[in-house]
């Protein structure tokens, strides 16, 4: 007559205060659509959370991905915003994109995913990631996907890297706190450039606990320390000497 509590996992989505080390963007293609967020059904349930125009959610048994094939005139990637809000819903989110509406970045410490990019790049044009307020209509600063960042120091067309960037890289003097976000954007390079940056984004998370990013290290080996592959010039900065000491 008096039984144990049961303690289930929840299907709802997170809320703010629900946060926990890991909060995943981006897990499956069911991430990449618009869940419910109450008990009311909404028209807006399973409507794409992309960003762009050119922006697709592929399963792969290596693991899903996102397919961002940026243009000329636009980036592409996610929006992580409610899609269903209004006066018709009491002013409440009835459903959202992963992992909730609008969430603030500063609440966890990075944001990591992996990828791989074909393209041509140059020093002005480069793979990179920037993120976007919802209102006021403020933009973040534009990382670019290269040096301590990602694994071996940049991108690759055919292998999968992971990135890890801490929050406060993108925040601006205007967007300090990064409150707010709507999307998260992949960068084009712009109509002086006939090819046009392709994006492969998977395991997309939030965390305080950022896995490790292996990059090509800059000091100088030692007799000791050498291995298999010991650099004699890769960059421009290799064609001068360096400190030793």
């Amino acid at each position: 007559d008096d039984p144990p509590s049961v303690e289930t996992h929840s299907t709802e989505p997170p809320t703010q205060a629900s946060i926990n080390s890991d909060t995943y963007i981006y897990e499956t293609v069911n991430d990449g659509y618009a869940q419910l967020t109450t008990s009311n059904q909404s028209e807006k349930e399973g409507t794409p959370c992309t960003a762009g125009r050119t922006v697709n959610y592929i399963a792969d048994a290596g693991g899903d991905y996102i397919d961002i094939n940026t243009d000329k005139w636009s980036s592409g990637g996610y929006r992580m915003d409610c899609m269903d809000k209004g006066s018709h819903t009491g002013w409440q989110c009835w459903a959202s994109c992963s992992p909730f509406a609008n969430p603030n970045f500063m609440d966890w410490g990075y944001l990591t995913f992996e990828v791989r990019v074909s393209g041509v790049f140059d020093d002005v044009c480069k793979p990179s990631i920037s993120v976007t307020k919802r209102w006021p209509s403020y933009g973040s600063n534009v990382v670019a996907l290269e040096g301590d960042y990602i694994d071996g120091g940049s991108t690759s067309d055919t292998d999968w890297r992971r990135v890890v960037i801490p929050i406060t890289e993108f925040a601006t003097e205007e967007w300090p706190n990064l409150d707010g976000v709507k999307n998260v954007f992949f960068s084009t390079c712009g109509t002086a450039y006939s090819v046009s940056p392709r994006y492969h984004v998977r395991d997309f998370y939030l965390t305080d606990d950022p896995p490790s990013v292996e990059t090509h290290s800059t000091e100088p080996p030692t007799q000791a320390s050498i291995n298999s592959d010991t650099y004699i010039y890769e960059t421009v900065n290799d064609g001068y000497a360096q400190l030793t000491t």
